[in-house]
């Protein structure tokens, strides 16, 4: 209460709103947390556009956990129009999307990602992949991957690729693909993966133990 009446007095006014931003935030009263951000975002907080976001993301989250596909959305899209760049907004978005089996509105909401926030991509990938395979679209998921592969949006994306090459071209197209990405963009994930290749085709004996004892090594 003390800080509620702080708000009304202009030199307080910040200070209180962001101590009353905590407050709401801590006792998960979302609602309420959205009107104090929207009211620091007037007063020209512009950062808290993505806090507004995660609010309305989390009051989908409650919608979704009672099965009420629709109403998420709706707050979802609050989400959106709070801020345009939340990643976050546009996996839920695909989720809910993907909950009600329109896998092409999944597949435009997920690919917002690459443009928002690089770092997300690789947690939107197997739903992506799921969604490809349900539209049967398997030409464009190929080109997607390699569009994240070209925009370093993680090792997950190299990976999937190497699995594609592997099924199509076999074992040796996939291996030297992952060579070429270790020599250009090197990750240890990536950098598994060739070891478990060389492992494969490595002959019983001790350079396979060696290679094996490496591989641990390095492990996960």
């Amino acid at each position: 209460d003390m800080f509620k009446q702080l708000v009304d007095e202009t030199d307080f006014r910040l200070g209180a709103l962001q101590q009353l931003l905590q407050i709401y935030q801590a006792t998960s009263d979302w609602q309420s947390a959205i009107e104090v951000a929207e009211r620091l975002v007037k007063l020209g907080k512009e950062k808290h556009r993505g806090e507004i976001a995660n609010f309305w993301c989390e009051l989908a989250l409650q919608q979704m956990a009672a099965n009420d596909l629709d109403k998420a959305m709706a707050l979802l899209r609050k989400g959106a129009a709070a801020d345009r760049t939340s990643a976050r907004v546009s996996i839920m978005m695909g989720r809910v999307w993907m909950e009600k089996g329109d896998y092409a509105k999944a597949v435009e909401s997920l690919e917002r990602v690459i443009d928002q926030d690089k770092e997300l991509v690789g947690e939107t990938l197997e739903m992506l992949q799921t969604c490809y395979q349900q539209l049967g679209k398997t030409d464009e998921w190929e080109v997607f991957l390699r569009r994240c592969v070209e925009e370093n949006a993680g090792a997950t994306a190299e990976l999937m690729l190497a699995q594609i090459l592997e099924q199509r071209e076999g074992v040796e197209a996939a291996q030297n693909y992952v060579t070429r990405q270790l020599e250009r963009h090197p990750t240890m994930r990536v950098f598994h993966k060739l070891m478990d290749y060389h492992l494969n085709e490595a002959e019983e004996g001790r350079a396979k133990e060696s290679l094996g004892v490496l591989r641990n090594m390095v492990g996960e």
